[in-house]
């Protein structure tokens, strides 16, 4: 199996007109990098009963408890994600058992942890979700338990068919310094299969800066 992750990292600056904007930006970059959450990656996993698996993870420089993920927005491309279950939902706890192997490639929504079907998430979806329907597209999801990371957390996997186009969303994750109330809010973008995993050269990705901001968030 192979694998290939591309890193959002936090893009700030435009084409900079001085050496005096270029080196205030430096230091913004590097006070970014510095600040909790630092950006996106996507993870092409392999190819699975004929679905490419991507996954999607969030980034911070130390440890968090991770709370939601908020605000999740398609702002390219399509919604054409492969699912499991019949009415094509994001939620894992309704990855089934059948077929066998299924949580390798189903679309699913996750706040830490293996791909696989499981409890403990709160997913709010759009869309019809019921059989023929098409898939539905998770706005937001939040953890009903303690999710610590050191580093990195899996946000979701997508399973698209082969040369799917793919989609370009942003996405916003809430998160506080274990032992504390303070919500702190971290936004980036993360693209799925724009190029194709076969693409010979590095994927070109859209990113923004990770934000961050406060606010009281009541203890889990």
């Amino acid at each position: 199996m192979r694998t290939r992750t591309q890193r959002h990292r936090p893009a700030i600056c435009r084409p900079l007109p001085s050496l005096a904007v270029a080196a205030a930006c430096a230091l913004a970059i590097e006070a970014s990098v510095q600040a909790g959450f630092t950006g996106l990656s996507t993870t092409y996993t392999g190819t699975f009963a004929g679905v490419d698996v991507y996954q999607v993870s969030a980034h911070f420089d130390g440890s968090y408890q991770v709370l939601s993920v908020l605000s999740h927005t398609l702002t390219a491309g399509t919604n054409s994600a492969i699912h499991a279950d019949a009415g094509g939902s994001w939620d894992p706890s309704l990855t089934p058992n059948f077929p066998l192997g299924a949580s390798q490639w189903d679309t699913m929504v996750l706040l830490g942890g293996a791909p696989g079907a499981q409890s403990g998430l709160w997913v709010t979806q759009s869309g019809c979700g019921f059989a023929g329907c098409g898939t539905m597209w998770p706005e937001s999801w939040t953890s009903t338990s303690t999710v610590i990371t050191n580093g990195s957390i899996l946000l979701m996997q997508v399973g698209l068919n082969p040369g799917s186009s793919g989609w370009m969303a942003e996405l916003s994750v809430a998160y506080r310094v274990p032992g504390t109330t303070t919500a702190l809010f971290g936004s980036g973008s993360y693209s799925v299969a724009i190029p194709s995993p076969a693409a010979a050269l590095p994927m070109a990705l859209a990113v923004v800066a990770p934000r961050r901001f406060h606010r009281r968030a009541p203890t889990h």
